[in-house]
């Protein structure tokens, strides 16, 4: 995958280099770090500014571990393909959580006169930590939770029906819907650059954890409200279909 700096901002500039052991005698001492009346090898590399500037993220990957170090401050680690890992120390904002991925595609964007955009199948569209992200569906969802816990089933296609099934069974089972389950339609497309593939955006984009239901109601853990909320089980069936019916869940 693509390779950028550390950093944002045009100020900031390398304070320490690493120390490499091959490297001319003066640019080994410029890599040296002296604490607590010892010296050691710089195994980093230390940048600065002026002002406060943000830090950046080298490649795609997942959140290992976060942690404030007494001596290293806060401190997060990467985990990238090809068992690449790269650590970032001294923050003073940590923005992630552990588990976090953190591939994602472009928003929607115009080059050269055309709509262009990523494949919410494959990536999220546009940043997932900004109000104006629009959002994924089940498969990037998958392959995030089966680094923690495999198994997880695609349940996409099945009737409403055959979800509360196995919500019956005790079950829950994360569906696609809209914020509270409004009417909605396809608002916006764009293009798919590396395809040429025309996507169509649903507005409202939502995902709940179906946990029960009755005749007339279907009842979710919604995480827009932060409740349990219950349904009109007729009008949630309405939308689960029109955003492809896509679903997915852990079995017992």
């Amino acid at each position: 995958g693509k390779v950028i700096k550390p950093f944002g901002g045009e100020e900031v500039s390398v304070v320490k280099g690493f120390y490499e052991k091959d490297a001319e005698s003066k640019a080994q001492e410029q890599s040296i770090i002296y604490y607590q009346n010892t010296y050691m090898p710089n195994t980093g590399v230390l940048y600065g500014a002026k002002e406060e500037f943000e830090v950046l993220v080298v490649a795609d990957g997942t959140v290992e571990d976060v942690v404030a170090d007494e001596v290293l401050g806060n401190v997060v680690t990467i985990k990238h393909t090809n068992n690449l890992i790269t650590r970032y120390e001294s923050l003073n904002e940590v923005n992630v959580m552990v588990g976090d991925t953190l591939k994602k595609g472009d928003g929607p964007h115009y080059e050269d006169c055309i709509y262009y955009g990523c494949n919410p199948e494959i990536e999220f569209v546009g940043d997932p930590t900004d109000e104006h992200g629009y959002g994924v569906y089940q498969k990037p969802i998958i392959e995030v939770a089966n680094k923690f816990k495999s198994g997880m089933v695609d349940y996409t296609g099945h009737s409403l029906n055959d979800i509360l099934s196995i919500v019956k069974k005790g079950i829950p089972v994360q569906i696609w819907a809209s914020v509270n389950m409004q009417n909605t339609d396809i608002c916006t497309n764009w293009i798919y650059k590396p395809t040429g593939e025309k996507i169509n955006w649903i507005c409202k984009l939502h995902s709940v954890v179906v946990i029960g239901y009755n005749k007339n109601k279907v009842f979710v853990s919604d995480s827009y409200t932060g409740k349990i909320e219950s349904y009109n089980r007729k009008q949630l069936e309405k939308v689960y279909k029109l955003y492809g019916k896509r679903a997915i869940y852990y079995p017992n």
